[in-house]
């Protein structure tokens, strides 16, 4: 057994963590960081591993900077879609006002940010004319942390304290927020119901109320359970069409579990 689990360990760089805890209600945030499962992601993270937490108490939540799943059914659908979930923070200019949102995204597994792994991390920038740029490094272990720690105390101690960007507060240019009801974005929407005629229109007449269009609809039926899930694979739509739309399905008796929401970033 041993050798077995070592083998998996050497030849396995993402790892499904099935029970990682999360936080109960009114409870310390502190406490997440002393219960053993989350101990244990995070040392395995340090080694290198991406490690995705599996809770069905706790779907949605962020633990150790990954989203938490119900089951590891998204992950198996994007891996067929040829996709891989990140977790991304993305910031742009938009009709001179400022968009910044932190979210799981679906990127494809052929984009160089759907291949950093492990406790790597990546910034990518983009403007005109320069294009893009990357940054890649270590962002979680002993290493990293140590190095940066030690060059944060240094830069105290010799008095070279910068402000954040290299510029004073009040020298900086102030700018508008977006409102992020009006982003768009593509959409991935995974939906468990019952396995009867009329639901999967039921559906897609909701959705086309909104002006959520459909790209691609994958639906499997699971006829022991005498229910299906479908997949649904947007066009662009605000996040005010996809707040609105869905909080309809919450009613509907058909519709067994809250449908899984999860952005494209192209």
């Amino acid at each position: 057994m041993t050798k077995l689990i070592e083998d998996i360990l050497k030849n396995s760089k993402t790892i499904a963590m099935v029970g990682v805890s999360s936080l109960k209600k009114k409870e310390d945030p502190k406490n997440l960081k002393r219960k053993p499962s989350t101990i244990v992601m995070k040392y395995m993270q340090e080694f290198g591993y991406r490690v995705i937490p599996v809770n069905p108490f706790a779907e949605g939540e962020i633990i150790h900077g990954e989203k938490v799943f119900s089951k590891l059914e998204d992950i198996k659908i994007a891996n067929q879609l040829g996709l891989r979930i990140k977790l991304l923070g993305i910031s742009e200019i938009i009709n001179n006002q400022l968009f910044e949102t932190v979210h799981p995204c679906l990127v494809s597994k052929n984009s160089y940010i759907g291949n950093v792994n492990g406790v790597m991390n990546a910034v990518i920038t983009e403007g005109k004319p320069v294009g893009q740029s990357i940054l890649q490094g270590e962002g979680a272990g002993p290493g990293p942390t140590s190095s940066s720690l030690l060059s944060d105390l240094l830069s105290i101690l010799r008095g070279n304290i910068k402000p954040p960007f290299g510029i004073s507060y009040n020298k900086r240019k102030s700018i508008k927020p977006f409102n992020n009801q009006n982003y768009s974005n593509s959409l991935y929407l995974r939906f468990e119901v019952k396995d009867k005629q009329g639901v999967l229109s039921l559906i897609t007449n909701r959705l086309s109320k909104f002006k959520i269009s459909v790209k691609r609809i994958i639906q499997t039926p699971d006829k022991k359970n005498k229910k299906a899930t479908i997949v649904i694979i947007s066009h662009k739509t605000t996040e005010k069409n996809i707040k609105n739309c869905l909080s309809i399905f919450k009613k509907n008796k058909n519709i067994l579990k809250f449908p899984t929401l999860i952005r494209l970033y192209n």
